[in-house]
């Protein structure tokens, strides 16, 4: 695999197109594949014949486009799902079935994708590769009908396959796209804990939930809605995270450290997250359109893919999540929800009730 190498990236919302721009401006060969129910989506790019990007990359690209999975799979070496993980198993579903023999799907960002989808992955009579990264490595908006905008591109990745034996075969078709550094993490599980998503979103938005709600998000996300107290927030669901992490015997990196390496471009200052969010400047543009609080899809993402499986995670293996509990207790009590109930938990991702070393070992081998 080299320039030759055929990628199909699977999402028309604003990451999808960005990362086809980015592709095409590195010089491959790259589809971009929408699902027939958010066909609204692609249809803009249609009509326009392309993309248009802005900021980090600047260009009109003219992938192929399409709607029909066979057509999308047909022949790709790499698929990229950058979609919401609300619309990961329609993808698979989809495209899943269609992959050629030693394809790499990798989902951007996971949200435990592995531990989702491996039950699929594995009853395919072809040798699939299942992996997912830390998170989308843009920064980006949906600038217009049939354009986007890219406001910063992340230094490095964490890559992650299951079987854990799978991420060297992962790793090596993801840095051949050249998009960032990509490298190899424990198993997948540490991919999806060392997410900033997980962190950043939903306390902001609760911490400002009148501008939230009354602004209908019209502020700078980053710059207006972080200040010291909201950082002690973030950094006490920072500390349950890594504790986690450690039971699992994993060493992730605190919040500082990451949001400082993920943005090494954009001047990232201070010596608390608070400090670290306010001064990247990467996010001084950041603005998240938000009908409601409830109808905010990235806040509903974290809380119904996100933060459940780490609070069942701290039950799991006996390390204390109140932070992220409080934090999931009040988005049920605001959106009128029970995410612990209605959203993505242990039992969903098939380990509920494993010992920590029979979950290390399914996460390493891909075998109960």
């Amino acid at each position: 695999m080299g320039k030759d190498l055929r990628i199909t990236i699977a999402g028309a919302g604003k990451g999808g197109p960005s990362m086809v721009a980015h592709l095409m401006h590195l010089g491959f060969d790259v589809t971009l594949y929408e699902q027939p129910a958010f066909e609204h989506k692609l249809a803009p790019f249609v009509r326009r014949g392309g993309i248009r990007c802005s900021g980090q990359v600047k260009g009109f690209f003219k992938p192929r486009m399409t709607t029909d999975a066979a057509e999308a799979a047909a022949d790709a070496d790499v698929v990229m799902v950058a979609a919401m993980a609300m619309g990961h198993d329609a993808i698979v579903r989809n495209l899943l079935p269609k992959l050629k023999d030693g394809a790499v799907i990798a989902f951007n960002t996971g949200y435990y994708a592995c531990l989702r989808y491996w039950p699929k992955v594995r009853r395919l009579k072809r040798r699939v590769i299942l992996a997912e990264t830390d998170i989308l490595p843009y920064l980006c908006l949906r600038t217009g009908p049939g354009s986007v905008r890219i406001d910063g591109i992340k230094t490095e990745l964490g890559v992650a396959a299951i079987p854990s034996a799978d991420s060297a075969d992962a790793v090596a078709a993801l840095k051949k796209t050249k998009l960032l550094r990509f490298f190899p993490r424990d198993h997948s599980l540490a991919v999806s804990l060392s997410s900033m998503n997980l962190l950043f979103h939903a306390p902001i938005v609760l911490l400002n939930l009148a501008a939230s709600e009354n602004t209908q998000g019209n502020y700078v996300f980053y710059r207006d809605g972080v200040s010291p107290g909201v950082g002690k927030v973030i950094q006490a669901m920072d500390d349950e995270r890594i504790a986690v992490g450690k039971a699992l015997g994993v060493e992730l990196t605190d919040c500082v450290a990451a949001t400082k390496r993920l943005y090494a471009k954009y001047k990232v200052r201070g010596k608390t997250i608070d400090e670290c969010l306010r001064t990247n400047l990467a996010y001084a543009k950041d603005v998240f359109p938000m009908p409601s609080v409830r109808d905010f899809a990235v806040f509903h993402q974290d809380l119904a893919y996100g933060l459940p499986p780490i609070v069942e995670l701290g039950r799991l293996l006996k390390v204390p999540t109140p932070t992220f509990k409080m934090i999931v207790d009040l988005s049920n009590l605001v959106c009128g929800t029970d995410y612990m109930k209605q959203g993505l938990n242990l039992r969903r991702l098939g380990i509920a009730g494993m010992t920590r070393s029979r979950l290390l070992r399914y996460l390493q081998t891909g075998k109960r």
